[in-house]
């Protein structure tokens, strides 16, 4: 297994026609039964695992084309994690396997129950939820040792506070008086109070999902030309009258480094034209 790409989609990824040995997403290419349709939601992505205490045992190993049975015997004993899970029957799980602590480096995994396949959805709208899965400790740390994340922009590259609130404006391309395709926001939904992030590692529970309309393009087409500009501020900062912050940007790109990265702002993008996230 590879580390997650920047986007990972509900279907099974990496699979078909692929010829990398790496997988992002498990299962993967790997030929174990995967589950099914549940609430209209496609969970191929998902494996399905027995009932019961299952014990998960991640393993180290050096990138190469060598078969992990041929490894020598000392690449075959690098335990990254070893742990026990009781998993419920008919229950759908997330699991991440993450740092803990930045500072100590301690590992740990995080297995969240998920509630999407038991609740009542509507056909003509987007759900979108969010997670804050930092480790302890890493706000706090030096700037000088927050990388930039390969791929994306850096407003969350310095971290954010353990406790933010989400602003959601919804932009529509239009054809202005000269001709020329301009991103406008959508007066109505604009700055749409969206819940609350929280920082939560170590008591995983299901956040909140939030609503909001497909809008779409015409009557004949399945297809929204809108896309989502999403802000995560400090309690006490309000988008609507803060003006030392990013405006919502004219175009779905090119996206700046904010000078704010004491944790107190950040901002992600849900671009419809490459129906994946440009996360920042």
């Amino acid at each position: 297994m590879d580390k997650r790409n920047i986007y990972a989609a509900p279907n099974a990824a990496h699979a078909g026609l692929s010829t990398s040995k790496y997988n992002p997403e498990y299962p993967g290419k790997e030929l174990v039964p995967t589950a099914p349709i549940l609430n209209g939601f496609d969970l191929t992505n998902w494996a399905q695992v027995s009932a019961g205490k299952r014990r998960f045992l991640f393993m180290a190993r050096p990138i190469s084309s060598v078969p992990f049975a041929k490894l020598p015997d000392e690449q075959q004993r690098k335990v990254f994690l070893d742990t026990i899970i009781d998993l419920s029957s008919r229950e759908v799980y997330t699991l991440h396997i993450l740092q803990k602590d930045f500072k100590t480096k301690e590992n740990g995994l995080y297995v969240r129950q998920e509630t999407f396949h038991k609740q009542a959805f509507s056909d003509t709208l987007t759900y979108v939820n969010f997670y804050n899965l930092s480790a302890r400790g890493f706000l706090q740390a030096d700037l000088s040792q927050k990388l930039p994340v390969p791929g994306t922009t850096r407003s969350l590259r310095y971290g954010l506070l353990d406790t933010m609130n989400i602003f959601i404006t919804h932009i529509q391309p239009s054809v202005n008086a000269a001709g020329a395709t301009v991103q406008q926001r959508i007066p109505n939904f604009s700055y749409q109070y969206a819940g609350r992030l929280l920082r939560n590692i170590d008591a995983p529970k299901v956040t909140p999902y939030y609503g909001f309309p497909i809008f779409l393009q015409d009557k004949n087409k399945v297809y929204s030309n809108t896309w989502q500009y999403i802000q995560f501020f400090a309690p006490s900062i309000d988008p609507r009258t803060a003006g030392s912050y990013l405006e919502p940007p004219s175009v779905p790109g090119g996206l700046t480094e904010p000078a704010v990265k004491d944790g107190t702002f950040g901002y992600m993008l849900m671009d419809h034209a490459q129906y994946s996230p440009v996360i920042t």
